[in-house]
């Protein structure tokens, strides 16, 4: 999202949100500058200049999911907090390798952290905010919570780690292939954006005390949260995505519309369509009026809407059949809101998404 727009419904005027970024710059603040300075920038808290502060920071959708999960099983969701804070440093370590990794110079009208200050310090800093999201989890006796609760947590977000870096893995070794089938760019798509959200709603049901069965129900309804998500930002990389979010597709970055259309397009479009993203130069706006309309004509925009609705679904559903209509209020809605971010407009959006949230740049995903 752009630093200082209103991010509602889940900005820092909700429940929980400001009690998260307070754990957050807690965590923060055991480092020094101006290595410290580096992870505020990334956090969204400061300029990289002045290290004025900005208006307010971006959604924290890890570190939501985990307190609202905590909650509605009937947990004291500020009992969780450290861990919530450890899931978002988590996901802005996973975020900024993923910019290096990726060749990302800019997120949202701003410069990412290895465009500004260098691969080298970039990835020194996102190793960084690894440790501090090691150490504000392993701060959770502080808390209250039993030695058992707390290792279990840090094996769940140990495992998730893991899977996302085997994801990450597989999808910078195969991201310039064209021929990918769509169903296993699919795939990749959950295990690179569901990941970690899965393991914050596990990790928030753990710690508010909801036996195996709601884990395993929320891990999925995250899982599906993050997909449903990350479709909704693949379709925006496409069709009306603002100028800013062009560098993706003008890179020939694969996203699942192209790999649907060069799957079920005529030869002679599918030709036209390999010959724009082969080219070795920046694709022009005119060959990606092109490329979206071929898209378009294949069903491509209607295959991923019914992905992510289905997506959706699922989430809103696992967590209704966990805690039941009452307690997934709160939950559903932040699901919603998370599909809508991704999204320029309402446009053929799940029904329920509330109305007036701005986007945000997605995950390592």
């Amino acid at each position: 999202m752009q630093q200082g727009a209103g991010a509602e419904p889940f900005g820092g005027d909700t429940p929980h949100a400001a009690a998260l970024e307070e754990a957050l710059k807690a965590a923060v603040a055991q480092g020094k500058p101006p290595l410290a300075d580096m992870i505020r920038y990334q956090m969204g808290w400061a300029d990289r200049f002045t290290q004025r502060p900005l208006l307010s920071p971006p959604p924290r959708w890890h570190g939501m999911m985990c307190l609202l999960t905590c909650e509605a099983v009937g947990g004291d969701a500020s009992r969780a907090l450290p861990a919530a804070a450890g899931l978002e440093l988590l996901h802005e370590f996973c975020r900024l390798h993923g910019d290096i990794e990726e060749g990302v110079p800019e997120r949202e009208r701003r410069q990412t952290v290895w465009w500004a200050w260098g691969p080298s310090q970039a990835i020194n800093a996102g190793d960084s905010l690894f440790a501090l999201a090691r150490l504000a989890i392993l701060s959770l006796p502080a808390r209250g919570l039993s030695p058992v609760v707390v290792g279990e947590v840090a094996l769940r977000v140990d495992q998730a780690t893991r899977a996302l870096f085997e994801a990450q893995h597989h999808y910078l070794r195969s991201r310039d292939i064209l021929g990918q089938s769509p169903e296993a760019y699919v795939q990749g798509i959950e295990a690179r954006s569901g990941t970690v959200m899965g393991c914050a709603a596990s990790v928030g049901a753990l710690l508010g005390g909801a036996n195996r069965e709601a884990h395993r129900q929320f891990e999925m309804a995250g899982r599906k949260a993050g997909l449903a998500a990350a479709l909704a930002r693949e379709m925006a990389q496409v069709w009306e995505q603002p100028a800013t979010e062009l560098a993706n597709v003008q890179d020939r970055q694969v996203s699942l519309p192209l790999i649907f259309a060069l799957a079920h397009a005529p030869e002679t479009e599918r030709a036209v369509l390999q010959g724009i993203f082969n080219r070795q130069k920046v694709i022009e706006d005119a060959d990606l009026r092109v490329a979206a309309s071929i898209m378009e004509r294949t069903g491509a925009r209607t295959y991923c809407q019914g992905l992510m609705d289905s997506a959706s679904r699922e989430a809103l559903t696992a967590i209704e059949a966990a805690v039941g209509a009452s307690r997934a209020k709160d939950l559903k809605a932040l699901v919603l809101a998370m599909v809508q971010l991704q999204l320029p407009s309402t446009k053929g959006l799940p029904k329920g998404v509330p109305k007036g949230v701005q986007r945000e740049a997605g995950p390592y995903a």
